[in-house]
């Protein structure tokens, strides 16, 4: 019987915010409820444990307690015991013994069967039988390398978290063994990090820069390995969208400096997609995300402001502010004027002098 924190808190969809798994003193206490009531349920119980928040439990046992269902029935009476789905808690039964000679060959079964959870989503009870074969084969990292890239790179953290568990259920189902899946989740992290090298030396430079072989190798299952990987993936979605975010600001920032020393000419959108080298629909929207109005509507705007403050000029003429802030239809400059400032021209100017 072992206890391992749960791969992942909440949907999967919520990894990115998602707290760090609980912490060892937790599962801990799962442990030791788990002796307390193993104590409780079963006769002439001997509770050993073999390792970290691992038991390997001796009993004489009833026809019923050989049931799969009776395990599964402690093991959800456990769950209850300390707080529910805080534990990864796997159960793996041998078979029934007689014999203290036997007791290596009992310890060695269960242990296997316990090894099952490697392709479990869950905790599990884990009955002996014939277990599949496990491959010693490469996972292809490639393919899956390039689409978590795409996502990243276009900050798409739901296609993220897709495209790896597309990845590891395939892990999964082919039943790779730990040592081969391992190395193919290293491979495919340090495809990352290669990639978003820029990304690396930021903020969360120690976040992503962690011992991924060490980390991995503590890991029971192939679903607390995906879990990693989501955390990984969501630390670099979060350090691009600041890297976008900066970006975004500065081009908002080119775009109304533009239009400050320009809105006296007929600039457009495209003219100025050209000036920051992007595309005019990109333009749009970044402007848009940044400033909470359209290009035109700031143009508009800024034009509108430097009319204002010409027409205190008693000197010139409409016409003549209107060519100034870009206008060469003067009835449409009076339009525009009169929808922005609630008067025409001539009525603004009278109410200034």
């Amino acid at each position: 019987m072992t206890f391992e924190p749960p791969a992942l808190r909440g949907k999967a969809a919520e990894v990115a915010d998602a707290p760090p798994a609980p912490s060892g003193a937790l599962v801990s206490d799962a442990a030791e409820a788990a002796r307390d009531l193993l104590r409780q349920r079963l006769d002439a119980a001997i509770v050993l444990e073999t390792g970290i928040n691992t038991l390997f439990v001796l009993f004489q046992g009833k026809p019923q307690q050989w049931d799969p269902a009776y395990w599964e029935l402690l093991r959800e009476e456990l769950l209850t015991l300390t707080v529910e789905g805080e534990s990864f808690v796997t159960i793996g039964l041998s078979g029934p013994h007689k014999g203290f000679h036997l007791l290596k060959e009992a310890f060695e079964q269960s242990q296997r069967c316990n090894d099952e959870k490697l392709y479990r989503q869950a905790g599990s009870v884990i009955m002996p039988g014939s277990p599949e074969a496990v491959k010693q084969t490469d996972m292809p990292v490639d393919q899956a390398a390039a689409a978590l890239i795409a996502a990243i790179q276009g900050t798409d953290a739901e296609r993220a978290g897709q495209s790896l568990d597309d990845w590891f259920a395939v892990m999964r189902q082919e039943r790779v063994e730990r040592n081969f899946a391992v190395r193919a989740v290293i491979q495919l992290l340090t495809a990352l990090e290669q990639h978003f090298t820029s990304l690396m030396a930021g903020p969360l430079r120690d976040q992503l820069l962690a011992d991924h072989w060490k980390e991995l190798s503590l890991l029971p299952s192939i679903a607390h390995y995906n879990a990693y990987a989501q955390r990984f993936c969501s630390a670099l979605l979060k350090a691009a969208g600041a890297r976008d975010a900066d970006r975004y600001q500065s081009v908002a920032g080119q775009i109304t400096k533009l239009i400050a020393e320009r809105y006296h000419l007929p600039i457009t959108v495209e003219d100025i997609a050209k000036e920051v080298y992007l595309s005019p629909n990109y333009v749009r929207t970044i402007f848009k995300e940044k400033t909470g109005e359209t290009i035109l509507d700031y143009l508009t705007r800024v034009r509108m402001n430097h009319a204002s403050e010409l027409l205190k000029e008693r000197s010139l003429k409409v016409r003549e502010i209107a060519h100034q802030v870009g206008y060469e239809n003067v009835s449409y400059f009076c339009s525009v004027f009169q929808k922005h400032k609630g008067s025409t021209p001539n009525e603004y100017r009278k109410m200034q002098l």
